[in-house]
């Protein structure tokens, strides 16, 4: 991979970055489980002081219901630079069962991996391991431009509840929208196709949920006299859910309370 300024000063401060992930790594900020909540606080506590540290001029933690989100900002001398919001999230997953880990999940441990050296331990990856890369990232584009202003205005929010739902990350979005405008957001919570092969997700496939209700004669019906003439919401069920949605996933159904007039139990009954 040929040089640049930027790449040579990642390479010349890994140890910056290795020692900070550590560091990071050991706080055991499991949002799923209430006894971490400790835990989840003093890891955005060291989130914040990290980015205070890197130069960002506004770090701050924003409190919820459950666990604190930080927020930080850094703007461009450039009046007319687009803006970039970053998200991610320094909450882990739990640990269970702890006995199959071969390193304690919150003892950092190095170890040589099939493509060099691998350092083990929860959220070394997901997704604090990359986080920890836009501080070195944004100090080398800093050095290799000889600038003291980023080249683009840079936000970061970084919540504290991902691993566990996220349950009060929309309301946050909503009491704090005015600080979030943006051009562009990047979803730091993503992978790469190799170590070697830097990449870009452009983008990623959601969540869906719903409460489905099927409804039937409202009494036991005799097989013998009236199966197949009465649909079995049971039975029809299969069919009924493809003609509800597009080859592109999408919906039919215009509402979430509208019956489909496509489904075989709908129509049956009308």
């Amino acid at each position: 991979m040929s040089s640049s300024p930027e790449r040579d000063f990642v390479l010349d401060h890994l140890d910056d970055l290795h020692a900070d992930l550590e560091a990071w790594v050991r706080i055991p900020s499991i949002s799923a489980d209430p006894a971490h909540a400790p835990d989840v606080a003093a890891s955005a506590e060291w989130l914040a002081e990290a980015l205070r540290r890197t130069g960002f001029p506004t770090v701050e933690i924003w409190p919820t219901p459950g666990a604190p989100a930080v927020f930080a900002e850094w703007p461009s001398s450039d009046p007319d630079a687009p803006v970039a919001l970053v998200y991610g999230h320094h909450d882990v997953q739990p640990v269970d069962p702890p006995e199959l880990w071969v390193h304690p999940p919150f003892e950092p441990t190095r170890v040589d991996g099939p493509d060099g050296p691998e350092l083990h331990g929860r959220g070394a990856s997901d997704d604090k391991g990359v986080l920890i890369v836009h501080l070195l990232g944004l100090r080398a584009h800093l050095a290799a431009t000889d600038r003291d202003t980023p080249g683009v205005t840079v936000k970061l929010l970084i919540e504290g509840e991902e691993e566990s739902g996220s349950p009060h990350f929309a309301a946050l979005l909503q009491e704090r929208r005015d600080r979030l405008d943006c051009d562009v957001v990047v979803v730091s919570d993503t992978g790469m196709a190799a170590p070697d092969v830097p990449s870009a997700v452009t983008a990623m496939r959601g969540l869906a949920d719903a409460e489905i209700t099927l409804r039937g004669p409202k009494v036991d019906l005799h097989s013998g006299s009236f199966g197949g003439a009465v649909p079995n919401p049971c039975m029809r069920w299969p069919s009924c859910w493809p003609s509800c949605t597009t080859s592109r996933a999408g919906s039919r159904c215009p509402g979430s309370t509208t019956r489909c007039a496509r489904c075989p139990i709908a129509s049956a009954r009308s």
